[in-house]
This record gives C-alpha cells, structure tokens and sequence, in this order.
C-alpha cells in the first residue's frame, strides 16, 4: 500500500471510529431518587388497574395524593384539583376498558428539600369500548412531597408531544 494510500485509510478510520455513536451511559439516580422513582411507577401501575376496574380508590390508595395536589392536562383551561380529578373519573372511565401506560421515562430530578420535581415523558394507550386503540404522549412534570417519611403525588403538569415530535 503506497503511502499515501496507508495516510487516506487511517484518516478514513479515524473519521469513522470518531463518528460511531458510543454506549450511552445509564442513568444513575441517587437512592433518594430512585424511592421517588418507585412511588411514580407504584402511580401508573395503580392507574392502569384502577381503570381496568373502573375503581380510581385503586389509584388513591396506591398513589397516595396530597389532599392539596393539582393535576393540568395543559391543551385544558387550567388545573384543577384532587376533588375535580375524581369528578372527571366518572366522565371519562366509563367511555375505556383499559388506560394502559407503556411506562414514565424519567429524564431529571430535581431534590430540594422535601419536594422532588420529575421531568419526564410518558405514553399511554386506552382502550376504548369499541375495541379501538387511542395512543397519548407527553412530556410530564411530576412534583411530589415527602410527608412522613413518604413520597406523595402533589401536582402533574401533562403536555402533549405532537406527531412529528415537539
């Protein structure tokens, strides 16, 4: 191989090797984070069940939410309460068999004091009565507190993430 042929093959090797996308590195959460984490999953695991048998005291029960917490769907008007979650539950349930979450993807969390903020994005799939399928993702804020040594659901923030990924 000529030297300039040798220079050219190592210059294109090099290129190649700085091009190639490296492992990305896992997430590592404190084990604070990851208890705030295991309540989040403990919520959408109990939602998924509780729509499955049109019971949102599963989810209460579960969950845990603050009696102060607030919940804004953002395309809505404006956030509303525990009290007004509950009250959409007996509007919007009996049109699904089953809301089904294919999972929270955590991106960050922010500890201060006894509040977690959770920044992350989320996809949902309920089943309607007619056996058609309605998908939802959205980026996500989950705040939650610590009373008693425990995580509670103190506000969602949803934002739906639009087709062509905004």
């Amino acid at each position: 191989m000529s030297p300039s042929n040798l220079r050219f093959a190592l210059i294109l090797a090099a290129g190649i090797a700085l091009a190639a996308p490296l492992p990305a590195k896992a997430q590592q959460w404190t084990p604070e984070e990851e208890e705030v984490l295991a309540q989040i999953e403990e919520c959408f695991n109990s939602w998924t069940e509780a729509s499955a048998q049109n019971d949102v005291d599963i989810w209460v029960q579960r969950c845990r939410p603050s009696e102060q917490s607030l919940y804004w769907w953002a395309p809505n008007a404006g956030p509303h309460d525990l009290e007004g979650l509950l009250r959409r539950w007996d509007v919007y349930f009996p049109t699904i068999k089953r809301a089904t979450s294919e999972g929270f993807q955590p991106m960050r969390i922010r500890l201060v004091d006894d509040m977690a903020m959770v920044y992350g994005y989320t996809w949902w799939f309920d089943e309607k009565a007619d056996g058609s399928l309605e998908q939802f993702h959205d980026k996500r804020l989950e705040v939650y507190h610590r009373q008693d040594g425990q995580w509670r659901l103190f506000s969602i923030v949803w934002i739906p993430v639009s087709s062509d990924g905004d």
